[in-house]
């Protein structure tokens, strides 16, 4: 289950890689067969929750922030790397850090700013 924030970071970071939207693999759990432990945007009780509720959250921001989402590319001189390991090493999380990048990435985005990412 992903914390809440991430599916969001996601989204947000396969369009500044140059990608033209984002798709799910099923809108709901399956109930049998094979892929029964796949989840989808809606669990097995077919109910709205985190999930779902996050997908909405990205798709409106998407629509109003969507003259400026498209046609990125990446140049990437400068990374920025995030270990798990060396996170949990010293007890803390990567949530806040992956959560503050993204939200200055949305804030950037909102206000106007342009960002450029080439090939």
């Amino acid at each position: 289950t992903p914390y809440d924030g991430q599916l969001r970071l996601q989204a947000y970071s396969h369009l500044a890689s140059g990608a033209l939207g984002v798709m799910y693999w099923h809108w709901h759990s399956i109930h049998n067969s094979f892929e029964t432990y796949w989840k989808g945007l809606l669990s097995h009780d077919m109910e709205e929750n985190a999930v779902y509720k996050e997908a909405c959250i990205i798709g409106s921001e998407f629509k109003k922030l969507s003259s400026v989402l498209s046609g990125f590319k990446k140049d990437n001189k400068v990374a920025i790397m995030v270990s798990n390991e060396a996170l949990t090493a010293n007890g803390l999380e990567s949530k806040p850090v992956q959560q503050e990048i993204m939200e200055l990435v949305i804030m950037m985005l909102s206000v106007g700013s342009t960002m450029h990412f080439t090939k």
